[in-house]
């Protein structure tokens, strides 16, 4: 059979070619637009699954890392609380050692004796102002996710930091001579002594989770790096991918429009 002029087979698989490169040139244009490596599952399902599941796991990582400075927040807020309450002791211990001078009344001593009791009593207050996020920070478990998974967790048990006003209180220091004073100083002794070691413990715990919070910014780090080659385009090889195929497009509907006109100008010579 002889071929038609207007060589329509020709010009229906040329046409195909360049919807082929056209939708190819649509599909780069979504993946630098929307920095994807995926312009739909359909272009890699399992890359795409694998891409979604670590930039789920990057996500989940990095809020990790905020746990972890929480977790530092609390530490911080006992150690606050512990160092304002060896102030108050230091205070307290001043104002008892002052009440022991002979020169003391019965009647002054009482007076220095009321004074210390005040003090005491803000033990309490301090205590019941460390709080984060509504909990008391001496009375409270936290537990920290921070692993990215909710089976890794970083615990801060209500036995760690203790509140001092449990044995510290205002009747334990009270006195009403120079010489009930005197008897004072080494429980005053005991509550800062126990109070320094509260202290120290938080200061511990803080510097501890220091580095796990540190391995924690930088494993989600990792892992944002991880979700980032999965997931988003490589945007030089994707440039050259888009500029490949324009030009394969335009060249394709050039030489169409051609062929188009050729067909025409021979149906016009056999008119």
């Amino acid at each position: 059979m002889a071929a038609s002029i207007t060589g329509q087979g020709t010009i229906a698989r040329a046409a195909n070619y360049i919807n082929s490169y056209a939708n190819r040139t649509a599909a780069n244009v979504t993946r630098l637009a929307g920095n994807t490596r995926f312009a739909s599952g359909a272009d890699n399902p399992a890359g795409m699954a694998y891409g979604q599941r670590v930039r789920a796991k990057a996500m989940g990582v990095e809020a990790a890392a905020e746990n972890m400075q929480n977790a530092q927040t609390v530490t911080k807020i006992a150690e606050s609380a512990y160092s304002s309450i060896l102030d108050i002791l230091s205070k307290a211990r001043e104002m008892t050692s002052q009440a022991t001078n002979p020169e003391y009344s019965d009647a002054d001593a009482a007076t220095a004796s009321t004074a210390v009791q005040a003090l005491y009593g803000r033990i309490s207050d301090i205590e019941g102002l460390a709080t984060f996020n509504g909990k008391s920070v001496l009375a409270t478990e936290f537990k920290f996710e921070a692993g990215g998974d909710a089976t890794k967790t970083v615990d801060i048990a209500n036995s760690v930091f203790t509140k001092a006003s449990t044995t510290a209180t205002a009747a334990s220091v009270a006195f009403t001579t120079p010489a009930t004073a005197s008897g004072k100083l080494t429980t005053i002794d005991e509550h800062i002594d126990t109070v320094t070691k509260l202290m120290a413990t938080a200061g511990a715990w803080e510097a501890s989770l220091g580095y796990v919070a540190d391995f924690v910014n930088s494993k989600a780090s990792i892992y944002q790096e991880a979700s980032d080659n999965a997931n988003n385009v490589n945007i030089p090889t994707e440039t050259a991918a888009y500029v490949r195929n324009t030009i394969a497009t335009q060249a394709g509907q050039y030489i169409l429009a051609q062929q188009n006109q050729n067909a025409y100008s021979v149906l016009n010579l056999l008119k």
